[in-house]
């Protein structure tokens, strides 16, 4: 079997490492023990995790071809440690400067491996409902979506995990003091526990497989549209300067077909009628706005007429007055007597 943790090099221990981030992934709070003096934030506790893994590897804490039974209980929590960092990766902001993207792959990438790692190390044998969906979802592209009695019979072994952790947790604490925690490690309610958060964990990465997936592609998705944009944008933009330089050297003839048959092009797709250019409400208000201005043209309009008329009157009024006058002036000056003349036409 590999070595155990146990034979780490001096300095701040994996154990410390891992559990400060650990808590973190988990949401818990953080013991005062391992509290550390600055804010401890989810990337930090990223960076931890990361440190955690490499820690792992180099001291080659898991064999290939060991099963779920060769490996001590006290090294079982490191198996959790690629679930842990998918976790912390989906929990990092989204303002960092890290794209979204390559998080999602990441944190996609890690909960694989975990699944991988449960699958090829047996913990659950085929058979059981977890070792199936291990085996049927673990490597397909796109996992099939659960079903919803399989929905249902994980979220009850859930809840009874969670409910047996607390029972174990509680009668660690009420039977082991703090100085003797080190000594339970080994313990068969100790390995009950880890292999309980196994179960857990393996479902939990089992139900965000999918998400990661639809996330994953329809961020890709986005990408390659944003991409396709910008390239469109920019062969635009080369094609305008094109036109531009062309222009200037093209005779004045072909660029009235050009706009011609720009034209023809925009309006290929209209229909032969004449669209809407107003709603029927903006139509009826220009109406009566119209028909209330023609009204008052009309009732100006009668106003001067009469106002004309009145002044056509005292006008012919005024002209016979002086006619008369002029014409009795000239008949005294002229000595005109009334009766004179040949009124009956005598001979």
């Amino acid at each position: 079997m590999a070595s155990s943790a146990a034979s780490q090099p001096p300095g701040e221990s994996l154990r410390d490492i891992f559990t400060r981030a650990r808590h973190v992934a988990c949401d818990e709070p953080l013991p005062a023990s391992l509290a550390p003096d600055e804010p401890y934030a989810t990337m930090q506790a990223l960076r931890d995790m990361d440190k955690a893994r490499a820690m792992v590897n180099s001291l080659d804490l898991f064999s290939t071809n060991e099963s779920i039974e060769d490996v001590a209980t006290r090294d079982l929590m490191y198996l959790l440690a690629p679930h842990y960092m998918s976790l912390l990766l989906q929990m990092a902001p989204v303002d960092i400067a890290i794209p979204r993207s390559r998080v999602v792959s990441q944190a996609l990438t890690t909960s694989r491996e975990f699944l991988s790692t449960c699958e090829r190390m047996r913990i659950f044998p085929p058979g059981t409902p977890l070792g199936d969906a291990l085996e049927r979802d673990v490597h397909a592209a796109a996992p099939p979506p659960a079903q919803r009695e399989e929905k249902i019979a994980r979220f009850r072994r859930a809840k009874e995990i969670r409910a047996r952790l607390e029972a174990l947790r509680s009668g660690r604490l009420s039977d082991e003091s703090d100085d003797a925690s080190e000594s339970g490690e080994d313990g068969e309610e100790a390995r009950e526990a880890w292999m309980l958060e196994l179960e857990l964990a393996a479902q939990t990465a089992l139900d965000n497989l999918g998400l990661l997936k639809q996330e994953a592609d329809l961020l890709e998705e986005r990408e390659r549209r944003t991409n396709e944009e910008d390239e469109l944008r920019r062969r635009r933009g080369e094609e305008d300067e094109g036109e531009a330089e062309v222009a200037e050297v093209v005779p004045e003839q072909l660029r009235v077909d050009r706009m011609t048959r720009d034209a023809i092009q925009r309006n290929v797709l209209r229909p032969f009628h004449n669209l809407p250019t107003m709603t029927l409400s903006e139509f009826a208000e220009r109406e009566i706005a119209e028909a209330n201005e023609r009204a008052e043209s009309q009732r100006r309009a009668e106003s001067r007429h009469r106002a004309e008329e009145e002044v056509d009157e005292d006008g012919d009024g005024e002209r016979a007055t002086l006619k008369a006058r002029a014409w009795d002036d000239w008949k005294q000056e002229n000595g005109w007597i009334g009766g004179w003349g040949n009124r009956h036409n005598r001979s």
